[in-house]
């Protein structure tokens, strides 16, 4: 059963996207086409088939063997038809659209996965999917007063809707079969799993007694809330109601306790009283006969009566699902991910993902070459010269955000802060939790493994005796300028052990950045400097702090320690305490990320010049400040990471990865 495509009202990740795309914006994101020669000594690791498909797309047609999803890429405000071979994710066609489709409304296709229809300009085009590229039929249309179109279930119909008529025609011939007059604001149009003509707005739904008969009123909005998607299946009427009054529904609450939701998901028999509700974070769901999806927070759920809810896995950046014609697959937009999420509906396992995640959380990266990031929703990994192949979802009880969750230095290892405010920690190639020593009476804040996966560091927070400590808290912690009086304990883990070994207080706004420990040395940014520790069997001791404005630091097992500056040089250090060396003066505009070898003897360092939009990445001995060779790069590298012994080092860009031989 396909979901019609929603109105466009504000959604409650929009902000999120937006905010995504210009991030994006402000990066190069070119073809591949325009990356320059690269040394023989750096591989790029190749986008994913599914790569760069469907930001702020819109999924069309979906059946047993065949996905047709539109939407324009970061980088460029062109639409493009894709044509993708279902199981396997073959991208089959990509097809230029020659106008920009403003609303997502304005594409559609037909149950049975057969046809598409597009408004362009005047025009709607129709296509059979299995000649995407090549228009069909053409219908004449006033496009400034079409609201929404939909497909019948074997695309040989085409229902219009506008604010004045909603209007049936014969794809074939171009001919009008019928129009209505329906008195509904703006239309949103669709048809039924049996071929009913359906139409709501954000008031009531009007619905045909069968195919051919006019849409007839059939019941209104409940009293303080708003249609917001609606699609009949098996009988039954599944809509999303947003909240616009301080009332909830007197009705059956499926599970779990959402007097906050701002929407929900519900189920109305033909005389439109409400069976079951349940509470949502958004306005998506999916059906499928009696089988509904909807997104909590997130997590997307599913459910098949009033009694039962479960969990199909984490969706943050999931924008849109669509059911195949024959309720096969369940098909995702990752708009955040720029791609394509499928599962299995008999198992609920993922088929295939887009794995190209987009400013990955965390990397690492082995002295095999093999690089490991974690996405919003799954880590993956590249072997040398290989595109990305997910391995496994994020944990459910994981944070997708930075300093919430952190690989070790060869991927191997993945610790996180699960929504109970404890840690955990997996051993990636086992697919095994590791137990650790944690406590119970704090609130874990940050974790971090070493390089070398022997160590991990908690830091915690003293839990709130009362809402107003929490408020200071928050105060002094989003403002710079103060200082807080809250201890932060944070503990060394031993592994494989997993005992704690070691523990040391910072203070609240001290530790900024992720702190770096390959060995027996700790350092990490503060908001004044760079602190440094030395680490024993038994305890963690500060040694020094040095008062600096930099961008980024990275400390070598034998102890060096290499500086970007915000004055654009980059310092080498013998050892924290040791006085520095300069190794490069740049422009002081210019974005520094540095990296040094395990035994300290090369510098890595990614010069950003903001004006090319171009990062220079350049290889520097220590400490003669001998510059071996460089490379000029598209966009802005974020993050360095050096192999374990040294041999590879992972550049990550916000959309592509580099992965440099320095053995």
């Amino acid at each position: 059963m396909r979901v019609l495509a929603k109105p466009r009202y504000g959604h409650p990740i929009a902000v999120v996207v937006i905010l995504a795309s210009i991030l994006a914006a402000m990066t190069l994101h070119a073809e591949d086409s325009t990356v320059p020669k690269l040394d023989s000594r750096i591989k790029m690791i190749p986008h994913s088939l599914l790569h760069g498909l469907a930001a702020d797309g819109e999924i069309l047609s979906v059946n047993q063997t065949r996905l047709v999803i539109v939407g324009k890429t970061y980088y460029g405000d062109r639409h493009y038809l894709t044509v993708i071979k279902l199981p396997t994710g073959e991208v089959l066609e990509k097809i230029a659209i020659a106008l920009p489709i403003e609303e997502m409304e304005h594409a559609t296709g037909s149950q049975d996965g057969s046809r598409i229809a597009i408004l362009q300009g005047d025009t709607i085009e129709i296509r059979d999917v299995v000649t995407a590229g090549e228009v069909k039929h053409r219908i004449a249309v006033k496009a400034s007063e079409i609201t929404s179109i939909a497909l019948s279930n074997d695309g040989g119909k085409l229902v219009v809707g506008s604010h004045q008529h909603v209007t049936l025609y014969d794809c074939q011939t171009g001919k009008r079969l019928q129009q209505y007059q329906i008195n509904s604001g703006k239309p949103i149009v669709f048809f039924s799993d049996v071929d009913q003509l359906g139409v709501f707005s954000s008031t009531g739904v009007w619905l045909s007694e069968s195919s051919g008969k006019p849409p007839e009123f059939r019941f209104a909005t409940p009293e303080g809330f708003e249609l917001r998607n609606v699609c009949v299946s098996n009988g039954h009427c599944f809509a999303t109601l947003k909240k616009i009054r301080s009332v909830n529904l007197a009705i059956e609450i499926m599970s779990g306790n959402y007097q906050d939701s701002t929407y929900f998901a519900a189920k109305f028999d033909t005389q439109g009283n409400i069976k079951w509700q349940v509470g949502t974070s958004d306005d998506l769901i999916a059906v499928n006969q009696d089988t509904v999806v909807f997104r909590n927070k997130d997590m997307l759920m599913r459910t098949t009566n009033s009694a039962e809810v479960t969990t199909i896995g984490r969706c943050e950046w999931l924008d849109q699902w669509k059911f195949s014609a024959g309720g096969e697959f369940l098909v995702g937009l990752v708009n955040q991910e720029n791609g394509v999420q499928i599962w299995n509906a008999d198992t609920w396992r993922p088929h295939f993902a887009n794995a190209i995640p987009y400013g990955p959380s965390a990397c690492g990266i082995d002295d095999n070459g093999r690089a490991t990031v974690t996405s919003q929703s799954s880590v993956c990994v590249a072997d040398l010269g290989k595109p990305f192949q997910r391995v496994t979802d994020l944990p459910d009880d994981i944070s997708p955000y930075m300093g919430k969750h952190w690989l070790s230095g060869d991927g191997r290892l993945l610790a996180w802060l699960t929504k109970s405010d404890g840690v955990k920690l997996m051993d990636l190639a086992e697919e095994k939790e590791i137990k650790i020593e944690t406590r119970s009476d704090s609130k874990a804040t940050s974790v971090w493994i070493n390089q070398l996966g022997d160590r991990v560091i908690i830091r915690y927070k003293s839990k709130p005796t009362s809402p107003g400590q929490e408020a200071k808290r928050g105060f002094f912690e989003g403002f710079f300028g103060g200082t807080s009086a809250v201890a932060a304990p944070t503990d060394l883990i031993s592994l494989p052990t997993g005992k704690r070994i070691a523990e040391f207080n910072t203070s609240d706004l001290e530790l900024l950045k992720h702190p770096i420990f390959p060995a027996e040395r700790m350092t990490y940014s503060t908001r004044t400097g760079i602190a440094h520790y030395s680490i024993s069997p038994t305890s963690v001791n500060k040694t020094g702090s040095i008062r600096i404005e930099h961008y980024s630091q990275s400390v070598s097992a034998s102890g060096a320690m290499v500086v970007g500056t915000h004055s654009g040089k980059v310092l080498w250090y013998e050892s924290p305490v040791s006085s520095p060396q300069t190794l490069l003066q740049t422009n002081d505009d210019h974005k520094l990320t540095v990296g040094v070898s395990p035994d300290g003897k090369t510098a890595y360092c990614c010069e950003h010049v903001g004006d090319r939009r171009e990062t220079l990445f350049k290889v520097i001995s220590c400490p003669d400040a001998k510059i071996l060779w460089e490379q000029w790069l598209p966009g802005e590298i974020n993050k360095l990471n050096v192999s374990p012994q040294g041999e590879y080092v992972l550049l990550s860009m916000f959309d592509r990865w580099f992965v440099v031989h320095a053995g």
